[in-house]
């Protein structure tokens, strides 16, 4: 008797385990509620993330830059990044997981590894850059320079609190990583 496959194979049926995938637009589209699932997932506890909720949104984004990979028995993406092109390299902006602690650990590895190479950067909280053992960019030109002009209030530590959703939703953030000017 054949077994018939799922008409939408799995991640682990198209790209390799445990090797992290610069994803094309059309696996973007293909994977896009997956990778929601894993944002959703990473960002529960923080109240959920502005940007994406779902495939929609991914698809819908200005983020160009999607890599992700599975790491786990199963056959689904387990861990997720994403970015959007700029004058400055790659702003990684979002990143999710499974939940899992291999999934977990695979997108703090992999965003480290990324923000210690030139052409890549983010804001983060100063809690989870700190996690990361990244030091921030306190050159107040410098951040000025890679946000294009949004508002931003410096704070002694080199920090700095700026508007970051479209409803004016004020957090404190720091730059890390190494962009392009650099």
């Amino acid at each position: 008797m054949i077994k018939l496959r799922s008409l939408v194979e799995a991640f682990a049926d198209e790209y390799k385990k445990d090797k992290w995938i610069e994803l094309p637009s059309a696996a973007v589209k293909k994977y896009s509620n997956e990778l929601a699932d894993l944002i959703v997932q990473a960002y529960a506890t923080k109240g959920g993330n502005f940007e994406i909720q779902s495939g929609n949104d991914i698809i819908n984004s200005d983020l160009k830059y999607w890599i992700a990979t599975d790491v786990d028995p199963d056959p689904n993406a387990d861990a997720v990044v994403g970015g959007k092109p700029t004058n400055y390299g790659i702003k990684m902006t979002i990143m999710g997981q499974d939940g899992g602690s291999l999934g977990k650990r695979a997108v703090v590895t992999k965003m480290i590894e990324l923000l210690k190479k030139r052409g890549f950067y983010a804001e983060l909280d100063p809690e989870l850059a700190q996690k990361f053992s990244m030091q921030p960019i306190k050159d107040q030109e410098v951040v000025r320079k890679v946000l294009a002009g949004k508002q931003v209030e410096f704070n002694a530590d080199g920090s700095y609190q700026r508007p970051i959703s479209a409803a004016g939703k004020v957090k404190t953030k720091v730059l890390i990583g190494i962009p392009k000017m650099i």
